[in-house]
């Protein structure tokens, strides 16, 4: 099966942002070499590409359907590119081929219909769950705990529930049915009173979907994600729990193996086996599905936010595959990934050079720079990679983050 990777940054959040679309550069080198086609809205760093074989990697066949336009993602690039358009067909023509998305929004139906190659997704299943209020409502009807929460159309009624909860000594989340990315993204807020509720509720109001109110669950005692795909047959595969990095209620990273609480992390997963995973499956789900569970003191695991598509952990997850196997003769590893916030722009080359003497494979542990798109935004995604534990994972990624100036 040959694979085309449109790591398409189609949700609203990210629409027009040049780093945001420059996401699109983070998925298909770290899942696929030789034999696949990756498309990307710009042409992907020459130092890069020479940096990434030396790690013994192959390289698919790499196609811009640029340049960054702020009004289209990158399905909408391709769609308009006959280059791009010409590649996929070629793709398409020399066997079986299937397209793979990151965000699965009306573009990249719609690029799928035009292409009239197969989609690696159930675009039904995923346009409904990418509300969280139906997830939400799912998880009622299947008994799976979430994080409280509270959603009326009146923003006035959001603020006075809100306001009772914070009186009582809660603190509460403002999210968009629709959003990603937590905090940073810009789809959600964590007040941090009345009155800054009622400046969120103002500014999140008709974006992106209804907004509903979450109560915080505190303290926590673990949180994880937990990612799976269907297959075409309709089996459960490759689930695969992480513990997770939130800095300011935001994604910042991911670890594995999940080592917090092991327990925790084989009860997501027997859940997602015996549960969440049959029961997509049974309405025709196909692809990649993740969520995000916070655990509490009391080790209930609650389900929270649920993305029918790939997770960003699942590349991490990939790449440290495809190595193990290239060069460490399949050992296990852990591995602490993590987005890094430069103090300033910074070519790929230039960071290659700064990390000099920690990117090479060896015995005990060394750095991955597995996004060639976001240095040039002041962004660098890293993973320190250990055959011995996960503390000297994070020893040698707290090195490179000094050597970067990274916050």
């Amino acid at each position: 099966m040959q694979r085309i990777i449109i790591d398409s940054q189609s949700n609203g959040l990210l629409r027009g942002s040049a780093l945001e679309q420059r996401y699109d550069q983070r998925g298909g080198l770290c899942q696929v070499g030789a034999g696949h086609l990756v498309l990307t809205t710009d042409p992907v760093d020459q130092d890069f590409l020479g940096y990434w074989r030396g790690l013994g990697f192959s390289l698919p066949r790499l196609v811009s359907a640029g340049p960054f336009h702020p009004g289209r993602t990158l399905s909408e690039l391709v769609l308009a590119s006959p280059r791009a358009r010409e590649a996929i067909g070629e793709t398409a023509a020399a066997g079986p081929a299937r397209l793979e998305f990151f965000c699965i929004e009306e573009p990249e139906r719609a690029l799928a219909q035009a292409l009239g190659v197969p989609a690696y997704c159930h675009f039904g299943l995923a346009r409904t769950y990418a509300s969280k209020l139906a997830f939400k409502a799912l998880c009622a009807e299947l008994g799976l705990p979430t994080a409280p929460w509270f959603h009326h159309p009146d923003p006035a009624a959001l603020v006075r529930q809100g306001a009772a909860l914070m009186a009582g000594g809660r603190r509460v989340l403002l999210k968009t049915e629709t959003g990603m990315g937590g905090v940073g993204c810009g789809g959600m807020a964590a007040p941090a009173d009345v009155h800054a509720l009622e400046r969120a509720v103002r500014s999140l109001a008709g974006r992106h979907g209804a907004l509903f109110l979450e109560t915080r669950l505190e303290p926590l005692r673990a949180e994880l994600s937990v990612h799976w795909e269907i297959t075409a047959s309709g089996e459960v595969v490759d689930v695969c729990v992480f513990d997770s990095i939130n800095i300011d209620n935001s994604y910042r990273g991911t670890l594995h193996p999940a080592e917090n609480d092991r327990a925790l992390a084989e009860a997501a997963r027997r859940t997602v086996l015996e549960v969440l995973g049959p029961h997509f499956a049974a309405r025709g789900g196909l692809g990649f599905y993740c969520c995000d569970i916070l655990a509490d003191q009391d080790g209930t695991l609650h389900w929270n936010d649920f993305n029918p598509r790939k997770g960003a952990s699942v590349y991490v997850r990939d790449m440290v595959r495809r190595l193990r196997a290239a060069r460490l003769d399949d050992r296990p590893v852990h591995y602490w990934h993590e987005g890094l916030r430069l103090r300033r722009a910074l070519p790929v080359g230039r960071v290659l050079e700064l990390l000099r003497g920690l990117l090479d494979p060896g015995p005990e542990s060394f750095l991955v720079l597995s996004n060639p798109g976001i240095t040039a935004f002041a962004r660098a995604d890293l993973t320190a990679i250990s055959c011995a534990s996960r503390a000297q994972a994070r020893s040698l990624l707290d090195t490179a983050r000094v050597r970067l100036g990274a916050a």
